[in-house]
């Protein structure tokens, strides 16, 4: 094999947090009032889950238990690829105990049978590729900036969607 070539970590945590990847976020819809976002988690210990959504500039955007209210939202989109940051806290008694945060873009999608792929309620061609987690020559380690020039040279090209094959891509 390729040996290790992934960062390792060891995670401190209280004991009330999330568990690992405890928190799921999902746009659950969006119209001209705004997006309506679904949050779920897991939280081992004994602690309370609630979120925040932060837009680029660091201004929360919403907050709340498990659905967020987003007024004017931007959307995610290949052209657009505009972020937010969820943010997760837990807290026991009154405390932060634990903090995740999650980046997360704002979009609808859905599938027809005759019409084929929408995103945001526009029918778009899904032009993708398969990729291996690896670079060629370079290996495994992949440096980012590799990533980078690749990822760059295959949107020129077109493509927008990306799979990967057989072995799982680094998190990063």
């Amino acid at each position: 094999g390729n040996g290790i070539y992934r960062d390792v970590a060891l995670t401190i945590v209280s004991p009330a947090h999330f568990k690992t990847d405890g928190v799921f976020a999902c746009t659950q819809s969006v119209s001209e009032k705004g997006a309506v976002i679904a949050v779920s988690s897991e939280v081992a210990g004994d602690g309370e889950a609630s979120f925040a959504l932060v837009n680029a500039k660091g201004r929360t955007m919403a907050s709340g238990k498990t659905r967020l209210l987003v007024k004017n939202p931007e959307l995610w989109s290949p052209e657009n690829p505009y972020l937010y940051t969820l943010v997760g806290t837990v807290t026991k008694d009154g405390e932060a105990a634990d903090e995740v945060r999650i980046p997360f873009g704002i979009r609808t999608f859905h599938f027809d049978a005759n019409e084929g792929f929408f995103l945001n309620g526009m029918n778009m061609k899904i032009k993708g590729v398969c990729l291996h987690h690896d670079a060629g020559v370079l290996g495994a380690a992949v440096p980012e900036a590799v990533w980078s020039r690749r990822l760059k040279k295959l949107k020129e090209c077109g493509t927008n969607a990306i799979r990967f094959s057989h072995n799982p891509p680094a998190s990063d």
